[in-house]
């Protein structure tokens, strides 16, 4: 794991609901190298660097683009925050860089009420476009999104719980899909497979709260439907855009 510290040249907030500013981030930055040490205690390879940037954005786009001519470079880049913490156009700058790096993100939209509740119930969504292409296609949009599902499930001990939204006709083939999926991807025998005829946001509304809705998106999303989901009271979601190098198959 690499862990990367944004030195900000200019007194700019940053995205995550707390805005430190320059001032404060440097003072965080002292503190890099015992987390660094903390996870390395834990049998957890880590290194770290410190970048000195203009603002947030670009420190995070030219980290990334530095980091990926490295052999084994981080494959997910995980920011916390919600879609409308940035500006539209930053956001998708982001996540162009990313895909040219070959690096999965995932945006963590975090309920200030709900949190993640319990730590138990894991809701993955799936496009019901999935319907339209081999399940052994190498490139999916949701193997990242179904890993991530699947290491939340064994450090909560939770329950896993897929959904799709598609019209009635199409109603059978979704379900033999997504047990072909799980069945496939060895996934826990009690997962719970959700098919709904309603719209995605309808259903989505209409959905338990908790404790975490992971929301697959493609690698250039669009940020505006983005922005609609997470608008959505009382539930915390992780948006995931995969790298191209998961496969829940394998």
């Amino acid at each position: 794991m690499t862990v990367l510290g944004l030195k900000l040249t200019k007194d700019t907030a940053t995205p995550e609901k707390l805005n430190l500013t320059k001032t404060e981030i440097s003072e965080g930055l002292v503190d890099l190298p015992s987390l660094v040490d903390k996870f390395s205690q834990e049998h957890i390879f880590t290194s770290s660097s410190t970048v000195e940037v203009k603002d947030y954005t670009n420190g995070i786009c030219i980290s990334l683009e530095a980091i990926g001519g490295q052999v084994f470079h981080p494959n997910i880049l995980f920011l916390p925050f919600k879609p409308n913490q940035l500006k539209e156009k930053e956001l998708e700058r982001i996540f162009i860089t990313a895909k040219r790096s070959q690096t999965g993100v995932i945006l963590f939209d975090k309920d200030e009420t709900v949190g993640l509740g319990s730590h138990e119930d894991i809701h993955v969504w799936i496009s019901d476009k999935t319907l339209k292409e081999n399940l052994y296609e190498r490139h999916k949009t949701f193997d990242l999104a179904m890993i991530l599902s699947y290491r939340l499930y064994n450090n909560w001990h939770g329950q896993i719980n897929i959904w799709m939204c598609t019209q009635e006709k199409d109603k059978h083939k979704a379900r033999y899909y997504i047990e072909k999926l799980l069945y496939e991807s060895r996934f826990p025998q009690d997962t719970q497979i959700h098919i709904s005829t309603n719209s995605f946001l309808k259903t989505l509304e209409h959905a338990p709260n908790g404790d975490i809705h992971i929301i697959p998106i493609r690698q250039i999303p669009n940020i505006k439907h983005l922005k609609q989901i997470s608008n959505r009271p009382s539930k915390s979601f992780v948006f995931v855009s995969d790298s191209n190098q998961e496969d829940v198959l394998a």
